[in-house]
């Protein structure tokens, strides 16, 4: 039976946590070990886990106890502590609730040749009940979609030892998500990825989610409202430094699309040339997510 690590992360999440704890173990054909890492509750979310680990004494391995006030430290923190002896491995938010079959789907097209599985997801509400289902992404992953959008959220992803291993090896402590991160680092060194358009699990919308889905217009208008405010080109500064930590690593196609976006971000003149060139190769999986992207790039809103 396959082995696998969950890093799950908590903060004040005691509302939905048991439900979540309880899916995880549920996992059907596979053997789980949890890693979690609580930052800073004041709600009864330590108490709870604990609990829960009194009682399920083989699925809770490790509970940390940290202070980051920040989801992405948080993970990889535990990215950085979990050791490397498992055969797959996944992220877990507090907050949702996993298909059955979830983990033992995604190590089927992990096995046949994938690194990185991850998913359409089911939204329910705070009560759990069906309010929707998420973008469904149809343009294949890779590089040049992973810089400026992520297509899978954390709590889907599933992925292989030898990609954990080389995550854990460079040592990152803070990106502006972790699992923006995985998507451009695994598809920067050529990485398989797979997008399961089957969702996978229940992602509970609620008003603490950090960033929470892209359905709908009033979700899409908040991201509009954050490239504005300069959120987006925050986010892709920091990516930039991050690339450029372990940039001789990544295959030439990346490099060379690497540094042909930063020259599209510093220079309305150099994208606008490409652009009519039809030699921008960058895309979002939606006609308006492109289309923001361009208009993002004339204004130098990334």
């Amino acid at each position: 039976m396959q082995k696998v690590a969950i890093l799950l992360t908590i903060k004040n999440g005691d509302k939905y946590l048991n439900a979540q704890l309880k899916s995880l173990i549920e996992q059907k054909k596979v053997k789980i070990d949890i890693y979690a890492s609580d930052d800073g509750s004041t709600d009864n979310s330590l108490k709870l886990i604990n609990k829960f680990k009194n009682i399920h004494k083989n699925k809770i391995k490790k509970i940390y106890k940290n202070n980051f006030k920040s989801a992405a430290k948080n993970f990889h923190f535990l990215i950085n502590k979990v050791n490397t002896s498992y055969d797959y491995y996944a992220f877990s938010d507090q907050d949702d609730i996993w298909k059955k079959n979830k983990i033992s789907n995604a190590i089927k097209m992990l096995e046949k040749g994938y690194d990185l599985y991850g998913s359409r997801t089911i939204l329910i509400d705070e009560f759990g009940k069906k309010i929707g289902k998420s973008l469904n992404f149809n343009k294949k992953p890779s590089f040049k979609n992973a810089l400026v959008q992520n297509i899978a959220g954390g709590n889907t992803m599933v992925f292989s030892k030898k990609l954990f291993r080389d995550i854990q090896n460079l040592r990152i402590k803070d990106s502006p998500s972790h699992d923006w991160f995985v998507y451009i680092y695994s598809s920067f060194k050529g990485y398989f990825i797979y997008y399961d358009h089957k969702p996978s699990i229940y992602y509970r919308q609620h008003k603490e989610n950090y960033i929470g889905s892209n359905l709908g217009l009033l979700n899409q208008i908040k991201r509009i409202i954050w490239t504005f405010r300069g959120r987006f080109r925050k986010w892709n500064n920091f990516h930039e430094k991050l690339i450029n930590k372990f940039f001789i690593h990544g295959n030439e196609k990346s490099k060379q699309n690497f540094l042909l976006f930063q020259k599209c971000r510093k220079s309305r003149i150099f994208f606008l040339k490409h652009l009519v060139l039809d030699k921008f190769p960058f895309y979002r999986q939606t006609f308006l997510g492109d289309l923001l992207l361009k208009v993002s790039l004339i204004l130098k809103l990334l």
